[in-house]
């Protein structure tokens, strides 16, 4: 069975070009453009990791990351929040990953790849 990844990307063309590079990396793919719609996907089926927009319309990805640790059946769901935010006072400790949004395709496919497990939390991207 293929890894499954939600991307949570309110930006089309992000979402587009997330999605058709993690497919073509041999992951099932999801896709959310609001947090709402995030919660009810999450729901439906737990996705292997999430990529979460920081700043999303309906419901911000902080309040889903918020939501998604509060739930005792979801908190353990790996999360990767997609920022364009550079500013150290803007970040949240306790993430598991942060990425800018001018992250490498290519790196991030081979941190969540098929051929090997969720990286822990002690390793970082390529």
């Amino acid at each position: 069975m293929k890894p499954y990844v939600l991307v949570v990307e309110d930006e089309d063309s992000l979402s587009t070009l997330l999605q058709y590079n993690f497919e073509k990396e041999g992951f099932e793919v999801g896709v959310a453009n609001d947090g709402e719609q995030a919660l009810i996907m999450i729901e439906e089926r737990t996705p292997d990791v999430l990529l979460l927009d920081w700043m999303l319309p309906k419901l911000s990805g902080i309040e889903v990351c918020r939501s998604l640790r509060r739930s005792k059946e979801k908190k353990k769901i790996p999360i990767i929040m997609l920022t364009a935010r550079g500013d150290e006072t803007d970040r949240i400790t306790g993430l598991d990953s942060e990425l800018t949004i001018t992250f490498s395709n290519l790196s991030l496919c081979l941190y969540y790849s098929p051929e090997r497990e969720l990286c822990s939390e002690e390793q970082t991207p390529p």
